[in-house]
């Protein structure tokens, strides 16, 4: 997803580099209210359930825009309804990703607790080493598959926006959908 996001913006969209840059300022209001939805949501719901839920509802969240789009279903580039609403979505999946990630840590963390209390010796060190070795390697793995999948569609190198055809664009959001998708579920 990552990976991708210059590509969608700058040719899907349609987005101007100030544009895909203002873009992100929401995030740090995603990350504000994550802090009180990953409590909120432990609290209702445990933290296994309540990691979920936003996980479950950022799989949908994600590709929603370009599948929308693929629909016809979605404001269209160029206009200031475009730009407000990816804004809108981009916030939404950015603080459920944010949800998601905190109360992953926190499990993390119990998991750490009950390792010492089975073992009697602290371990946190391995725990968390992992966790961001894992993180590390997705998120090479994540740059690999973008790089397939915009081999795959035939994505025009040094490509300019507004140049790239049409049928390559839905190409590339016909590809992305499942992969996502599928590497969301599998997280």
């Amino acid at each position: 997803n990552t990976s991708l996001t210059i590509y969608f913006g700058r040719h899907f969209w349609g987005l101007t580099t100030a544009e895909m840059g203002a873009l992100q300022l929401p995030y740090f209001l995603s990350a504000f209210a994550a802090l009180f939805v990953a409590p909120w949501c432990a609290g209702r719901w445990g933290k296994k359930n309540a990691a979920i839920v936003p996980s479950v509802l950022a799989v949908i969240m994600t590709p929603l825009p370009i599948v929308l789009r693929l629909l016809d279903l979605f404001p269209l580039n160029g206009t200031i309804e475009l730009y407000y609403t990816l804004m809108a979505f981009y916030t939404v999946d950015v603080m459920l990703m944010i949800a998601a990630a905190i109360l992953t840590a926190a499990m993390l963390a119990d998991v750490v607790e009950d390792s010492e209390l089975a073992t009697g010796r602290r371990s946190e060190g391995s725990f968390f080493a992992a966790s961001s070795f894992v993180q590390k390697a997705i998120n090479g793995l994540g740059v690999v598959l973008a790089g397939q999948i915009l081999a795959a569609v035939n994505f025009p190198e040094h490509a300019q926006p507004g140049t790239v055809p049409a049928s390559v664009l839905d190409d590339l959001a016909v590809a992305f959908i499942p992969a996502i998708v599928v590497l969301y579920l599998c997280a």
